[in-house]
């Protein structure tokens, strides 16, 4: 019995071993959702440590070059993870999936996967990641949206910034602090007047320290953000308007000459502009 037990220990040792030296996702290795979505029982941290590279996990759904706050149903879009990490690691490694806000079902599906990642069909849910060892901090991969009424979608992604010792040790692991989340587009042709984004940005080009926003009509809790045309938040605050037609300000000073895109997102107005600063 002890020499049973001996065996089927160093039989686990042996497929750890394999597993920790192998560069493909945790879907392929271990049919593993990691990507701290709900249907992760841990995220790459629970394995991997130890290391000083600190890295902190982006995510942007593009629509061609410009960050999309809403889906157009059945519309292919480009999904970016990034991965910003100090003293240079060797190597990284990333897993992403697209979840049904409702009832976390899979959302939608990737496709043209590039070199060096692949999709994984695991538990009727696709994931994006890795298949072999990666050299660059990030990777783009399309996505098409679901069908109509499928409702917010909420994208989960997590990463490995390795030192490529083919263990698990001197690594550090990061995950999206909250997921990415994209809210079903609804159509013109049933909208009501209440959930139509009406709202005027000057002056535009814009020049000296604020662009301002007006709207039509008073609107609570809404998440005002900037992004650059390369889809990096550089700006987000909460703003409540009291008013119909009230102007609130939004500082712009200090960001370079260029294009960027202002969106609004709250429970009854979505929308977005772009915008020039000369």
């Amino acid at each position: 019995m002890k020499i049973k037990t001996v065996i089927f220990s160093c039989f686990l040792g042996l497929t750890a071993l394999v597993n920790l030296q192998n560069s493909n996702g945790a879907a392929a290795v271990q049919e593993a959702d990691r990507t701290g979505s709900p249907l992760s029982s841990a995220n790459c941290s629970a394995c991997h440590g130890g290391g000083n590279f600190n890295p902190v996990l982006t995510a942007t759904l593009l629509d061609g070059e410009i960050p999309a706050t809403s889906y157009t149903p059945g519309k292919t879009y480009t999904l970016r993870i990034d991965m910003a990490a100090n003293n240079n690691p060797a190597a990284y490694g990333f897993q992403a999936v697209a979840l049904r806000e409702s009832d976390n079902s899979n959302a939608g599906s990737f496709s043209d996967a590039p070199t060096g990642f692949r999709v994984i069909n695991l538990n009727n849910r696709q994931y994006a990641e890795h298949s072999s060892r990666r050299n660059s901090p990030g990777f783009d991969i399309k996505w098409t949206a679901p069908a109509a009424g499928s409702g917010t979608v909420n994208f989960f992604a997590a990463g490995i910034a390795s030192n490529a010792n083919s263990g698990i040790s001197g690594d550090n692991a990061a995950a999206l602090e909250n997921p990415l989340s994209i809210e079903e587009t609804i159509s013109t042709a049933t909208r009501d007047h209440h959930t139509t984004p009406i709202f005027d940005l000057f002056p535009n080009p814009a020049s000296g320290e604020k662009i301002f926003l007006r709207m039509e009509r008073p609107a609570q809790d809404m998440v005002l953000s900037i992004f650059s045309i390369d889809g990096k938040r550089l700006y987000s605050t909460r703003k409540a308007l009291l008013q119909a037609d009230e102007k609130v300000g939004i500082p712009i000073a200090g960001l370079a000459p260029g294009l960027y895109q202002l969106t609004l997102r709250s429970v009854k107005v979505q929308g977005s502009r772009l915008f020039v600063i000369h």
